[in-house]
């Protein structure tokens, strides 16, 4: 499955006056903590001269950037959906030892041969021929199942993970006790959490209830930490199984548990398509019309 061609000039996220640290994070190649500490070490250039502020306002289309002598470059872009396993952290490294996604992904990409540069999917080396640097799109506590993008685009990221996202996530839950008619319409209504907060209304569908058991399909236009496990909580239902079906466009469907495959260009088209419009100047108001005097 072929993967989008790299970009032959610069994002557009990438181009205007930003800090420097967030323009090396928009070209793809780093983190913007890892991108403040190349800053911090004299590692990067710009225009030839040390640059130490990560804040420093940078223009990527009109000055050079180096890190370590080499310049650099957008990254080609890069879009993987994963099935995480349970048990498995969201985070680069665990002070418990557990397994993280990013150990998840290397195996992966190694067993398919889809990893690009030959090396760690992960490294955010700036030179020609490093693999890209990539992050999860958002998170799934340890226990939670299923899909999780990982992208080097740190714009189609914001898209998907901001708190206010106009993708929808999509959940399969299984919750201890049978829930009742109630219950679900409450969730349905939104419901208020532990600390005060008041959930938005949620797509809510009974897939099946076993004896002690229920099965809840959950679709949420919105993302704070634990939402679906919160609100289940909120209705007196722990829940005890959870699986992150969809994204959006982007559907799980038969991936195996701990495999990667890259998005289709039209997943990625069909993501992009999600994004708000942006808000029009409203129209300055017209002068009076005065009848002509006489």
């Amino acid at each position: 499955m072929a993967l989008p061609p790299p970009p032959r000039r610069l994002p557009p996220a990438a181009t205007g006056t930003h800090g420097l640290a967030r323009v090396l994070s928009r070209l793809g190649v780093a983190s913007r903590n890892e991108a403040a500490r190349w800053i911090l070490a004299g590692r990067v250039t710009v225009d030839g001269r040390v640059a130490r502020d990560p804040e420093r306002r940078t223009d990527a289309g009109r000055e050079r950037i180096a890190v370590d002598g080499r310049p650099v470059r957008p990254a080609r872009r890069l879009y993987y959906v994963m099935n995480k396993p349970a048990g498995v952290v969201t985070s680069a490294r665990d002070s418990e030892g557990r397994r993280t996604v990013y150990d998840v992904l290397r195996e992966a990409l190694k067993t398919s041969g889809r990893n690009p540069g030959g090396g760690s999917p992960l490294a955010s080396g700036p030179a020609d021929g490093d693999p890209p640097w990539l992050f999860p799109v958002g998170r799934l506590d340890a226990m939670t199942q299923g899909l999780l993008v990982f992208t080097n685009d740190t714009d189609l990221g914001a898209l998907i993970a901001g708190v206010d996202s106009p993708v929808p996530k999509t959940y399969e839950a299984k919750v201890r006790g049978v829930m009742t008619d109630e219950g679900i319409a409450r969730l349905r209504q939104g419901v208020t959490l532990g600390d005060g907060w008041r959930t938005r209304p949620a797509e809510v569908r009974l897939l099946r209830a076993n004896e002690g058991t229920t099965w809840l399909e959950i679709t949420l236009r919105e993302g704070m930490n634990r939402q679906v496990r919160r609100m289940c909580q909120a209705v007196g239902h722990e829940v005890i199984k959870l699986r992150r079906i969809r994204v959006g466009p982007v559907e799980l469907g038969g991936l195996p548990s701990g495999a990667v495959r890259p998005l289709t260009r039209r997943e990625i088209e069909a993501l992009r398509a999600l994004r708000p419009a942006a808000r029009q100047p409203a129209p300055a108001p017209r002068a009076e019309r005065r009848s002509p005097p006489g």
